[in-house]
């Protein structure tokens, strides 16, 4: 029996490595993928997918479709804030959000400076944070300070 168990926990270990090199490859190369928005270069730097049916929650290891974050860069606006790989955005300024090109939409209408009020569902319980936006300039500067490191959960 612990054979068997030994083999399962490598299994396990080798896809969650497995999964880890595709979102950082996903994240290095922002490759646009059907379903996937890439926010970046002055906007939230994420990257966000549409769960969209069972058999991607199913691959993804999570129980409600939605929009989720797969990867957010360390020193962001979103990750000063709060936001992390693995959140499902429920909302954002008041108005559900169903898929990601809707939240990309969203935040193409946000001015630079502006305060984006979302709300995130993170483990079994909802999360309400505050991402004020920065320009360009202001972005690149603290991404350089915070060693522009990517947060995979």
């Amino acid at each position: 029996m612990n054979g068997k168990r030994g083999i399962v926990t490598a299994a396990a270990a080798l896809a969650a490595v497995a999964i880890a090199l595709g979102l950082w490859l996903l994240w290095e190369s922002r490759a646009d993928i059907t379903g996937q928005t890439v926010l970046g270069d002055g906007a939230l730097d994420m990257v966000l997918i549409d769960i969209e049916d069972q058999d991607a929650a199913s691959h993804y290891h999570v129980n409600t479709l939605g929009v989720y974050v797969l990867a957010v860069a360390q020193g962001s606006e979103a990750y000063e804030a709060g936001v992390r790989s693995g959140d499902r955005i429920v909302s954002a300024n008041g108005q559900p959000v169903t898929s990601t090109g809707e939240f990309g939409l969203l935040r193409e209408q946000l001015e630079p400076s502006a305060a984006l009020e979302m709300v995130l569902e993170r483990g079994q319980g909802e999360e309400s944070l505050t991402v004020t936006l920065m320009g360009d300039a202001q972005t690149r500067e603290a991404c350089q300070e915070e060693g522009n490191g990517v947060d995979e959960g």
